[in-house]
C-alpha cells in the first residue's frame, strides 16, 4: 500500500480481516505463497503499520504494538494452518494420480530361461 497506515484498532482489524480472507481463499500452494507475500511479508500492510508505531504519541505506542503483534501472530498462525491443509490436499491428489495397481500382471520377460549348458 502506498498510503500511510495509522496503526489504530479499526485499521488493524481491517488489515487482519483482509489477510485472513486472502489466506482462506488460497486454493493451492502458489496462491498461498502469493497471499503470504502480500499480507505477511516485509512490505505487507501490517508490517508497515509496525513501522508507523513510531509516529504515535508515546502513551499509545505500547497498545498499538500489542495490537499489531497479535494481528501478525493471527496471520502467521492462519498461514501455517492453511499451508498444512493445502499440503495434505496436494499430497492426496498427487498420490491419487500416481497410484499403481499392484494386482495387474507385469509386462516383461517370461519366467525362467535355458540353462547355460543347454544353450551350447
Amino acid at each position: 500500500m502506498s498510503e500511510a497506515i495509522v496503526p489504530d484498532a479499526t485499521s488493524v482489524q481491517t488489515l487482519l480481516e483482509a489477510a485472513l480472507a486472502a489466506i482462506a481463499a488460497a486454493h493451492d500452494s502458489a496462491a498461498l505463497a502469493a497471499a503470504k507475500a502480500e499480507h505477511a511479508g516485509e512490505r505487507a500492510p501490517l508490517a508497515m503499520a509496525t513501522g508507523a508505531i513510531g509516529t504515535l504519541p508515546p502513551d499509545e505506542r505500547k497498545a498499538a504494538g500489542q495490537l499489531i503483534g497479535q494481528a501478525r501472530a493471527q496471520v502467521n498462525q492462519a498461514f501455517a494452518e492453511r499451508a498444512e491443509a493445502i499440503a495434505a490436499i496436494e499430497l492426496t491428489a498427487r498420490l491419487a494420480t500416481e497410484a499403481v495397481d499392484v494386482t495387474l500382471p507385469t509386462y516383461g520377460h517370461a519366467p525362467g530361461s535355458l540353462h547355460p549348458i543347454t544353450q551350447m
